[in-house]
């Protein structure tokens, strides 16, 4: 089949199944909504039935000239083509298998919780309307099984749509089940703990709104992260699946979302407590208290997930020090989050070294109270970003800084280029913008300009001014010794190469001693008996 006609069949196949998709499930629900005793909505009705008329012979008649065509040429189902139209289709699945699922769980939550929809038939219009949907999820993934069937055996090149399919699941499903399962988890803790008075706050008048949904979306998220991790886990052994770079990259985009949250939640209960040590009023304790809450919820969250993912990391890659060239993702996820973590504590230090200088030198200062917070969540950036940037500086450093052909490439690697030549550029712009700063306010000093100008143009440059230098220079610092270390290591044999040459020469001696024996035995001169022997 010529490739213009291929992409016709594919295309005009997966655009029939969506609107017959859409078409379906709207009407199922006009339908239903009809049958308990609701008003006959007509319009609707007529636009969606017309849909699916349409639709529907157009997908199944594709669908058939598709599937005759795969019987009749087996290495279709080897093409990169027939594997995304498969996926995609499985993806309209997912897509309203997802939907039906929250939507429901969310009704029936709803309806325990005592709560939502008033009159009992439209409840019930919705409820069967999701099931409807859920149905026909169900119909869309056996039909898009069906297709992934007709492929006989698995390639390297169509072995990664499987992956990224399970990869995007499993990664939707967390961020789903955790929002949910923080908003939750959250409700609990403020039932327990010493509530509120009831002139401030009413928990009861509230929570149950917003606490279906959220249950909804936890137990959904979390159903569909396991299946993905459970499927994951099942590939471990498998020779296509194991070391493919979806698979890292589940495990350590999962170590860095738990991060990242951890991150978030103590940096806003760093600042919170600094605002309490600068003496600033925190207002109500309707106001912060739910948020407090939720913080030390997502703190506990985000160190699950991150311990679950950095142990079947641990487990499977082991150290990732001593394996670091061998796990690409590994060495990408470090290099991110050592420039994200630098980003962080770079702009935090700036911000508190702004508000501390424009404190300690005369001029306008901030104003009011505004310092206080300024200085609070520039602290606080500092104080949790640091630590996190200094350690997995110190990882990659480890290797780096390796005398052997590990250390070698890990210098030479575009990575490590990208991160020191990208954080040099950066520092140097900065420190061209602060440093002009800083001598504009010099020559205003000398000229005897001393106005609120002048304090103000130094206050605010001397802190990043000072700061992007340290960064400029430590950093090309590095880059300067990863190029001497390199140089240095030209010039000198290679360990290895000279081992390998060591053990080729033994077994060429070897070679050439068993030679010498056999040709001496064959060439060892006869014993003849003497006169007296017989």
């Amino acid at each position: 089949m010529q490739t213009v006609q291929r992409v016709y069949l594919y295309v005009m196949s997966w655009a029939a199944l969506v609107a017959l998709s859409s078409g379906i499930t709207r009407l199922a629900g006009l339908l239903l909504a009809f049958a308990l005793g609701l008003p006959l909505a007509r319009e609707p009705i007529a636009f969606w039935a017309g849909v699916v008329m349409v639709a529907f012979p157009l997908f199944v008649g594709h669908a058939v000239w598709l599937e005759r065509h795969v019987r009749r040429e087996s290495r279709e189902t080897q093409a990169r083509l027939y594997h995304v139209y498969a996926y995609a289709t499985a993806a309209i699945g997912m897509y309203y298998l997802f939907r039906a699922t929250l939507r429901g769980l969310s009704l029936a939550f709803e309806r325990w919780l005592g709560i939502g929809e008033p009159v009992a038939a439209v409840w019930w219009a919705n409820w069967l309307t999701q099931n409807a949907h859920l149905l026909w999820a169900v119909i869309v993934l056996w039909y898009s099984r069906r297709l992934i069937a007709l492929s006989p055996e698995e390639t390297p090149t169509t072995a990664r749509w499987p992956r990224l399919f399970v990869f995007l699941i499993g990664e939707v499903g967390l961020i789903l089940g955790t929002v949910g399962g923080i908003y939750i988890l959250s409700l609990l803790l403020l039932w327990f703990l010493p509530p509120l008075p009831p002139s401030e706050w009413q928990i009861g008048v509230w929570w149950r709104e917003g606490s279906a949904p959220r249950l909804a979306w936890m137990i959904t998220g979390w159903a569909f992260w396991t299946w993905a991790w459970r499927q994951l886990e099942f590939w471990h052994e498998h020779p296509l699946h194991a070391r493919a770079w979806t698979r890292q990259a589940f495990y350590f985009v999962n170590v860095g979302l738990g991060l990242s949250l951890v991150l978030l939640a103590l940096g806003y209960l760093v600042r919170q407590g600094m605002l309490g040590l600068l003496g600033e009023p925190l207002g109500p304790r309707y106001r912060w208290w739910p948020s407090l809450a939720a913080a030390g919820v997502a703190l506990g969250v985000g160190s699950v997930i991150w311990w679950v993912h950095r142990w079947r990391v641990q487990q499977e890659w082991g150290d990732l020090r001593g394996q670091w060239f061998h796990v690409a993702v590994g060495r990408g996820y470090t290099y991110v989050v050592c420039a994200v973590a630098l980003g962080v504590t770079w702009w935090g230090a700036m911000t508190a070294l702004r508000v501390l200088t424009t404190l300690l030198l005369p001029g306008e200062g901030l104003g009011g109270n505004w310092w206080r917070q300024h200085l609070a969540t520039g602290t606080a950036m500092f104080l949790v970003a640091a630590p996190v940037w200094l350690w997995h500086w110190r990882q990659i450093q480890h290797v780096a800084t390796r005398p052997d052909r590990i250390g070698q490439q890990e210098r030479a690697s575009w990575m490590r280029r990208v991160y020191l030549y990208g954080v040099g550029l950066v520092a140097g712009l900065v420190m061209l913008v602060y440093s002009g700063r800083i001598v504009y306010a010099l020559w205003l000093w000398a000229l005897g300009v001393s106005t609120p100008i002048f304090w103000t143009t130094a206050t605010n440059a001397i802190g990043p001014g000072v700061l992007s230098v340290l960064v400029w220079v430590y950093h090309l610092y590095t880059i300067q010794q990863d190029n001497r270390r390199s140089e240095a290591e030209l010039s000198l044999p290679d360990r290895e190469a000279l081992l390998a040459e060591r053990e080729a020469l033994l077994r060429r001696l070897a070679e050439i001693e068993a030679q010498l024996k056999e040709w001496s035995e064959e060439n060892a001169p006869m014993s003849f008996p003497s006169n007296g022997q017989k």
